[in-house]
């Protein structure tokens, strides 16, 4: 989809593919045999859909452009705005929950810096930020960085209990039942507001 999107562009006329071996062209070359220029109807309602779920995000979108780094306090600005992205416009919190907490973040206890996926998923969580605005004039689409982190950060990770207790479970927005090691049921609870 993604390389029908850009050959459908007038101003992209070549791309280049990281291929390692020769079979990985196979589904390429599919795509490339395809008739060039117009996306298909179905191929316009994917992009419809995703233009409207990221419209949801409205102008708070990060187009993940890397201008706001370096950041003083190595958080990983662009990583963290991504992954609010993918919560706000595709419903992913499971996903953005999951990577969130592969960032360095900070000790309950004692405040260091703990933790992380180093070099392959470097950078410290929104916690760090500490406003100082080093990033706000970088970003091209004038985003309020600083605030965007906070909000990302509160909504934080998700917390796994293990009890036996109905009543403690009954406090949870979701609990999963298992069975000899098998989940057998899961339950979303609904608040009221």
């Amino acid at each position: 989809m993604n390389q029908r999107w850009l050959l459908a562009q007038p101003e992209v006329h070549t791309l280049s593919l990281g291929c390692e071996r020769p079979e990985e062209f196979d589904p390429h070359l599919e795509m490339a045999n395809r008739v060039h220029g117009l996306l298909t109807e179905e191929e316009q309602a994917v992009f419809a859909r995703l233009g409207l779920a990221v419209a949801e995000i409205g102008e708070t979108y990060c187009n993940f452009c890397h201008e706001c780094l370096p950041c003083p306090e190595d958080v990983h600005i662009p990583e963290i705005l991504r992954l609010r992205n993918l919560v706000h416009a595709f419903d992913m919190q499971e996903f953005g929950k999951y990577r969130y907490k592969m960032f360095a973040h900070k000790d309950a206890a004692t405040g260091e810096r703990i933790g992380g996926a180093d070099h392959w998923f470097p950078g410290a969580d929104g916690s760090f930020c500490t406003d100082c605005g080093d990033c706000l004039p970088r970003c091209p689409l004038n985003l309020p960085i600083p605030a965007l982190l906070r909000e990302t950060h509160a909504s934080g990770p998700a917390i796994v209990l293990v009890t036996h207790d109905p009543a403690v479970a009954s406090a949870a927005d979701r609990t999963v039942h298992m069975r000899d090691g098998r989940m057998v049921d899961l339950a979303v609870q609904s608040r009221a507001g």
